[in-house]
């Protein structure tokens, strides 16, 4: 005669002990993945840390520890205006300030849609995102109206 509840019994405990073995293959392969990221982390990618970040008007400085940084002028806007089809997206030069550990020099940035440049000293990067506000046609920018977007990240080695 065949005892039904052992057939049951061994049936369940078996594919329970399947489900184990598939979970724990699974936490190890999730681990493994975990540490292979973490390991490219550590070779391919720059953490940056943010310093200090704001939007300066013309004549207004950014100050911290040891550096300052001053939006001193517009030095031009070839920025293609908004609602207009043009051939070139255009940039714009902005002249900036730049007081690092007593010692003072200026540096112009350009500001266009693909590429913004930036300033490195030692491990510290000064990056100009954007400038507002963008050109609209048929009307011209104050200088008054200008707003430099700034940052300033460690870089660490």
């Amino acid at each position: 005669m065949w005892d039904w509840d052992r057939s049951v019994t061994l049936k369940f405990s078996t594919r329970l002990y399947s489900m184990k073995k598939q979970i724990i293959v699974l936490l190890v392969l999730l681990l493994v993945c975990s540490f292979m990221k973490a390991q490219d982390l550590g070779h391919g990618e720059v953490v940056k840390t943010n310093i200090a970040s704001g939007e300066l008007g013309i004549g207004q400085e950014l100050v911290m520890d040891k550096i300052s940084v001053e939006f001193k002028k517009v030095i031009s806007d070839s920025r293609c205006p908004e609602q207009v089809n043009c051939i070139w997206q255009g940039e714009a030069k902005v002249l900036l300030g730049i007081t690092m550990n007593g010692t003072y020099f200026e540096k112009e940035l350009v500001i266009s849609g693909a590429a913004k440049q930036a300033v490195h000293f030692g491990l510290l990067e000064l990056s100009v995102p954007y400038l507002k506000p963008y050109p609209r046609t048929a009307q011209g920018i104050s200088l008054k109206d200008y707003c430099l977007g700034v940052n300033v990240v460690t870089n660490p080695q």
